[in-house]
């Protein structure tokens, strides 16, 4: 008797008190999804779209993977797997998990992913975990977003060293809060293994890449699947990477502190938008300021010289002299120099006020003196109506 009431309750109370109500009755003990992948449109990305025959259809964005990072990831892998073999005194495969940081773009309906963050000199690495430093991670995001500000934290990518290709409970638990804390409430995870692991036959699934000896099984997680694991369908792409400027990092490595405190007060001066271009050889700053109209950019070399700057408003170059470049050593911010050409530039282009519309000002005046002789009755009593 006492089993049968176990069982009844397993059968029946236990899968209702999950939140995906579509759910089979053994899905619950597993962090990922055995259904099918979605093949249909996007149209409501938070949303279910569809079922059929018994099988839900998410609303998954597409996902394009640049051909580079995968070829990086497959190289980077391999690597550190023969590394590992040979301290740990192996012949084959690695015996500790590794892997990187998934950077990308995030769109309304597409996921791409065209960079690569590596784990980090305080990663921990074991055979059933990989921790990632995610404070240098972070960092070198930043350094990236300076150049390219659209690219943010799109997943993760490791390996596992046995046969698993599927991700398990303690990556759903890593995973899961990672997405929940993003902007997007969506990621992309990847589990790489290695193809024929052990004489096992590998997967033909869509959601499945075979790349130089190893194999990648990718995984959709976010807000549209109730943050659980979904396998997706990646489309390699040709597609530029992005990565930290060479120029950039070794600005960073001559001037640590400077650097990072200069361009966060840059990305804080009100009515400025500053970005840093591509280029090998300079240190190209664009600030614009969106009050005055112009572009101020700034190209610098190393830290001796003196930098040069370019002021164009309304398609024309600007001559500025400011004390700044007179006097120029290498103590001397870049926001000093944006703040003395934003000085300059007013007042050689100074704001115009707008005139006020009097009719405008005279109606807002009728409203509030009607406002405060309705507020004087009320609080005086007269207001009040007589029964």
């Amino acid at each position: 008797m006492g089993i049968a009431v176990l069982l009844a309750v397993i059968y029946f109370v236990i899968p209702k008190k999950n939140k995906d109500k579509n759910m089979g009755f053994f899905d619950w003990l597993n962090p990922f999804d055995n259904r099918p992948y979605s093949d249909n449109p996007i149209d409501a990305p938070q949303h279910l779209i569809s079922h059929d025959r018994g099988v839900v259809h998410y609303a998954m964005p597409k996902l394009f993977v640049a051909e580079k990072c995968l070829n990086d990831i497959a190289d980077g892998i391999n690597t550190f797997s023969r590394q590992s073999s040979l301290k740990a005194g192996l012949f084959g495969g690695g015996s500790t998990e590794t892997g990187y940081a998934l950077i990308g773009v995030n769109e309304s309906d597409s996921i791409l992913i065209n960079g690569l963050l590596e784990a980090g000199p305080k990663a921990e690495y074991s055979y059933g975990h990989v921790k990632f430093d995610r404070d240098y991670q972070q960092e070198k995001l930043d350094k990236v977003q300076l150049v390219f500000p659209d690219v943010g934290h799109a997943g993760d990518v490791h390996l596992h060293p046995g046969s698993m290709n599927s991700c398990s409970g303690g990556d759903l638990t890593t995973d899961s809060g990672n997405v929940r804390a993003s902007a997007s409430k969506e990621m992309v995870f990847i589990i790489v293994t290695r193809a024929g692991f052990l004489g096992l036959p590998d997967r033909v699934d869509k959601h499945v890449l075979k790349i130089k000896g190893l194999q990648f099984n990718f995984y959709y997680l976010g807000e549209s699947t109730n943050y659980r694991y979904r396998p997706i369908v990646p489309q390699v792409v040709t597609a530029p990477t992005v990565a930290v400027l060479p120029r950039l990092e070794q600005y960073f490595q001559e001037h640590p502190i400077r650097a990072k405190l200069d361009f966060e007060a840059l990305k804080k001066l009100p009515d400025h938008d500053f970005s840093i271009l591509k280029s090998d050889q300079y240190l190209v700053l664009k600030i614009v300021n969106k009050s005055l109209g112009y572009r101020l950019v700034i190209k610098h070399n190393n830290g001796s010289c003196t930098p040069t700057c370019q002021v164009v408003r309304n398609g024309k170059v600007e001559s500025v002299s400011i004390e700044s470049l007179a006097n120029w050593n290498p103590s001397i911010w870049f926001t000093q120099i944006c703040i003395e050409v934003e000085k300059l530039m007013s007042v050689k282009y100074p704001k115009v006020k707008e005139p006020k519309n009097e009719r405008v000002v005279q109606a807002y005046q009728r409203q509030k003196s009607t406002r405060d002789f309705q507020y004087h009755q009320a609080i005086s009593g007269r207001g009040k109506s007589r029964r």
